[in-house]
């Protein structure tokens, strides 16, 4: 029997390595993860 999870909602799953760096502050892990979580299609453009 082949079991199949539809997810609700989106989810992302991101590389411990990017978490467990030291030489990042919380604000730009924070940032990193929600950038990475946003749609492909987003554009993102730095003011």
């Amino acid at each position: 029997m082949k079991i199949k999870k539809v997810y609700q909602k989106r989810f992302t799953t991101v590389d411990n390595t990017v978490l467990n760096d030291t030489n990042l502050s919380w604000k730009a892990k924070g940032l990193f993860v929600y950038l990475w979580s946003q749609a492909d299609e987003w554009d993102f453009y730095e003011t």
